[in-house]
């Protein structure tokens, strides 16, 4: 990701912390960084943001059937009548 797009992509979230709470950030990166903990930390936010996806795709194919569902009763009962 290039430094102009990071910037559209995140500006408007980093714009409501102030320059206390980015420094702290800030911080706490580089010392997970230094302890080995941060590619094992973004590994855990990655799975846990593919299990949300997958949920909410899950959830589509569900109301998608349910809708399928819904419209072969309706024509069917127009069938019969």
């Amino acid at each position: 990701m290039t430094k102009k797009n990071f910037r559209i992509r995140w500006e408007p979230y980093f714009i409501q912390f102030n320059d206390a709470e980015l420094v702290a950030v800030q911080l706490w990166v580089k010392r997970m960084y230094e302890n080995g903990e941060w590619y094992g930390y973004c590994g855990r936010i990655t799975d846990a943001m593919n299990r949300v996806i997958k949920l909410d795709r899950r959830e589509e194919l569900l109301d998608e059937i349910g809708e399928a569902s819904s419209e072969v009763e309706r024509l069917e009962q127009e069938a019969l009548h």
